[in-house]
């Protein structure tokens, strides 16, 4: 009987600590901040955060799903740009509409939740955020390493050159 209530015990532990283990190197959904913005945070509050963008764009994409995604897409002087994503006759982009993902790509105080930013050593990125991250190159011929989330779509993807954080791309992936 003894054995068998520290046996129980004993499993009891080890279902509480190996997904800790797991998920250590791993951003959980409320660790994406850039500029001190969440995803998903509204266009309204991000308003009252930067004030008005300098200027907007507005790309639509069709999907293979029969829908065509709206991206509205607002700049911060030349290296911040913040894109709120809806989708045609479905969900339009409003004030309420959430943050989908945030480009930084100049070294202007902004800074991800953790310290990252634009100009940072490589060295000094992987201090912050680990080892475990997939790497690929863009369109642009610009190494990426791609920070996912814990059971999330969120993540960030930093853009390095010759070992120094060019830009920091911060999604939800979906």
């Amino acid at each position: 009987m003894k054995l068998k209530k520290m046996f129980l015990g004993l499993s009891a532990t080890c279902l509480f600590a190996i997904p800790s283990v797991f998920a250590q190197n791993y951003l959980m959904a409320n660790q994406f901040k850039l500029g001190g913005l969440a995803l998903g945070a509204s266009k309204g509050y991000v308003h009252t955060i930067y004030g008005q963008p300098d200027s907007t764009r507005t790309q639509y994409t069709d999907t293979p799903y029969r829908t065509t995604r709206i991206d509205y897409i607002e700049n911060y002087g030349n290296s911040v740009s913040i894109d709120y994503a809806g989708l045609v006759g479905r969900f339009p982009i409003t004030d309420a509409s959430g943050v989908f993902m945030i480009t930084v790509t100049a070294n202007n105080g902004w800074a991800t939740e953790q310290g990252a930013t634009v100009g940072m050593d490589e060295s000094k990125l992987r201090e912050i955020y680990g080892d475990n991250f997939d790497t690929f190159v863009n369109e642009d011929g610009i190494t990426c390493y791609q920070y996912s989330g814990y059971h999330s779509p969120y993540c960030y993807v930093f853009g390095i050159k010759n070992h120094k954080v060019v830009s920091i791309l911060m999604t939800n992936g979906e």
